[in-house]
């Protein structure tokens, strides 16, 4: 099933309303003209003047897709950052978290594994002071990079905070897990410790 993004619902939504354009417009006729709107006046409205309905509808109909576009960009673009480190770009800690307890309550109904690895990166304080918080960055984003690449799809890396990262692997039992830290372990320790 398609996920739809606020972006597009919205849009989906303003469309629905504008098809509303036209029964105000003959509402406001009907009321000009004291009428009760029943089925012969709007047939007779309709077939009158068509050509002013069906630009009541589209006008309204693009009015309300263009502003359900730039609202929900803008709902779907604060939900990403809600969710996102905007340095290394990875889920952040509340992403994670939420993640984990939904994949904790996957597994204890199935009675599948799952898995949690954090690590700590030690020495980026001294990068920080040495080399600089530019430094710093470059290096938080490179051991983002690595830890990615290290993972499969399936598995959430993500930064839990400072220089702490965590990875959620479900369906992997311990013996795995414990195989997987140990490839981003290694992969790590290939950093230049200067």
């Amino acid at each position: 099933m398609e996920t739809l993004t606020r972006r597009q619902s919205y849009s989906r939504i303003g469309m629905l309303l504008a098809l509303g354009a036209p029964s105000g417009l003959l509402l406001l006729r009907a009321a000009i003209g004291r009428e009760l709107p029943g089925v012969r006046f709007v047939l007779r409205e309709l077939t009158r003047d068509p050509a002013l309905y069906a630009y009541a509808m589209l006008s309204t109909a693009a009015v309300f897709w263009i502003v359900g576009q730039w609202l929900g960009k803008a709902a779907d673009r604060l939900e990403n950052s809600a969710l996102t480190d905007p340095l290394t770009l990875l889920p952040n800690r509340r992403n994670f978290e939420a993640k984990l307890e939904a994949e904790f309550a996957r597994a204890m109904r199935y009675g599948t594994p799952v898995s949690v690895i954090v690590l700590d990166m030690d020495g980026l304080k001294a990068v920080n002071d040495r080399f600089g918080h530019q430094a710093g960055d470059q290096a938080l984003k490179l051991i983002a990079a690595s830890i990615v690449s290290s993972c499969r799809t399936t598995d959430l890396p993500a930064r839990l905070g400072g220089d702490e990262f965590g990875v959620l692997a479900a369906g992997v039992d311990a013996q795995s897990a414990f195989t997987l830290a140990e490839r981003l372990r290694g992969e790590l320790a290939s950093f230049p410790r200067h």
